[in-house]
C-alpha cells in the first residue's frame, strides 16, 4: 500500500508570496544593477577624462544611456565611450600612440583603470551584489 505525504505548514503562503515578490524584483535587480554599473564606469572615465578635455566631443562621448540591451536570456549595457559619436580618440588616449617608432602620446594608464582596470571590475561586483541584496530585502517585506 502505498503512502501519500502532502506538504503544509502554516508559513508556505507566506514563502510563496516572497518567491513571487522575488521573482518580480529579480529583473527589475539586474535592470539596477547593469544602469549603477554604467553609472560607476562612466564617473571613473569622466573624471580620468579631465586632463585630456580641450573640445570635450570625447568626454561627451561616454556612455550614460541608461540602455538595457535584451538579448534572449541575457542582458547587457554599454560601458566606455560611443566610438561613433567622438569616442575614438579615448582609444589612442588609453593605449597611446607612436609616431615614426617612437612614442607620441603616452598610454593613460587612469582613463585604461577606468573602464577596464581591476578595482573597477571589483567595484562593478559590489554595486551588482548591492542591487541584488536590495531587491531581495524588499522581496522579504
Amino acid at each position: 500500500m502505498a503512502k501519500s505525504l502532502s506538504f503544509e505548514f502554516g508559513a508556505l503562503d507566506d514563502l510563496q508570496d516572497m518567491l513571487k515578490n522575488l521573482e518580480a524584483n529579480t529583473d527589475e535587480a539586474i535592470d539596477r544593477a547593469l544602469i549603477d554599473s554604467q553609472k560607476l564606469v562612466a564617473d571613473k572615465a569622466e573624471k580620468a577624462m579631465e586632463k585630456h578635455d580641450r573640445t570635450g566631443n570625447t568626454k561627451a562621448s561616454i556612455i550614460r544611456d541608461k540602455a538595457v540591451n535584451n538579448s534572449g536570456m541575457s542582458k547587457s549595457i554599454g560601458v566606455g565611450f560611443d566610438i561613433k559619436s567622438g569616442g575614438l580618440p579615448s582609444i589612442f588616449l588609453m593605449y597611446g600612440t607612436t609616431l615614426h617608432g617612437q612614442p607620441h602620446i603616452e598610454p593613460d594608464k587612469e582613463l585604461y583603470e577606468a573602464i577596464f582596470g581591476k578595482r573597477t571590475q571589483k567595484e562593478i561586483e559590489e554595486v551588482q551584489e548591492r542591487a541584488f541584496q536590495n531587491a531581495i530585502e524588499e522581496a522579504m517585506k
